[in-house]
């Protein structure tokens, strides 16, 4: 049998290949998808239909304002959150995500800065600006899908 001999980290590094982002996200087994559903104010977190978690969500929104509407959206940043603050702040210490602007239907116009995201120190309940907000704790939990299984690729508002 053949005695391996140490490596430097750098000598390790140049005899293991880069593996293209493509092929990072089929190994990580697909795309991660949120459901927010409103009956339960909560946020389902899943890889391929596979529920991985859930958290407390709300989608409360201030005077002026209205809430997401029902349907599936496509995600604008689909790796790293954006938009980040502090842990009283509008976002949260870990930011979110945003949704690809869209046509409501229900108010005859344009939809930008959709987010789902917490802060407001983790009051899941907290007004938004028609943005969906959960807890640091459900920003962890899509984080920790997303670095696992892929791309968060959709967002799915379900009554």
């Amino acid at each position: 049998m053949k005695k391996l001999g140490r490596l430097t980290l750098k000598e390790l590094e140049s005899k293991i290949p880069l593996i293209p982002q493509a092929i990072l996200e089929q190994i990580k087994g697909g795309d991660v998808t949120v459901v927010y559903d409103i009956s339960d104010s909560k946020i389902y977190i899943y890889n391929g239909g596979i529920l991985l978690s859930s958290a407390d969500a709300a989608n409360n929104v201030s005077d002026g304002y209205s809430p997401w509407p029902c349907g599936t959206y496509s995600m604008e940043n689909q790796g790293a959150p954006v938009g980040s603050d502090s842990y009283s702040g509008s976002y949260g210490q870990q930011g979110g995500w945003a949704a690809n602007d869209f046509y409501d239907p229900n108010l005859c116009r344009d939809r930008t800065g959709m987010m789902i995201h917490a802060g407001r120190s983790d009051d899941y309940t907290y007004d938004t600006h028609g943005c969906i907000r959960t807890t640091s704790e459900g920003i962890a939990q899509i984080s920790d899908a997303i670095s696992c299984y892929g791309s968060f690729t959709s967002i799915t508002v379900q009554p």
